[in-house]
């Protein structure tokens, strides 16, 4: 998480200045959207579980 922080830090200077605010915007719009996505997918939901089902869930995943 640190690591992308820091990469959206780095680029919106640089990407407003060359694509300007609303498609810099959109631009990282566009990529939340592609990580809720990846995240829906891919990781289990853990919502009314305890640790130890947790634990045990995922070690069944391998």
């Amino acid at each position: 998480m640190w690591g992308a922080d820091w990469l959206v830090n780095l680029l919106f200077p640089v990407l407003r200045e060359n694509l300007g605010i609303a498609a810099t915007f959109f631009l990282f719009a566009f990529f939340c959207l592609v990580s809720f996505y990846i995240a829906k997918k891919y990781l289990p939901e853990t919502k009314g579980k305890s640790l130890e089902e947790i634990g045990q869930s995922l070690l069944c995943h391998r």
